[in-house]
């Protein structure tokens, strides 16, 4: 029983001591960071006065992109339109009429 003791708590000094010692660098991120650029209402944004800032909201520094996904399976659209969905959901207005749904 001693013996168990030992092991495990050597067990989780050792992986305590690994998880302390690792070093983690954010060089690559801030790299691509440096690439992007503002976009076009957020230039145009800068360039107002400060008084003309207050009375606008600032707009979205960055442009995000995106990405259409073609999703197949009508289970994971409804998952994916939850707030879009009506409360009642039938499943035979998302598969061919000649399938029977039990």
């Amino acid at each position: 029983m001693k013996n168990k003791r030992k092991i495990v708590s050597l067990i989780i000094v050792f992986i305590i001591t690994m998880l302390i010692s690792l070093n983690v660098f954010a060089t690559e991120i801030t790299d691509l960071i440096g690439t992007v650029e503002y976009s076009e209402e957020y230039k145009n944004w800068l360039k107002l006065s400060d008084e003309e800032k207050k009375e606008v909201i600032q707009p979205r520094m960055f442009n995000i992109p995106k990405e259409n996904v073609e999703v197949k399976n009508p289970l994971k659209k409804g998952r994916l339109l939850r707030s879009a969905l009506s409360s009642k959901y039938s499943l035979q207005e998302d598969i061919p009429e000649n399938i029977v749904v039990k």
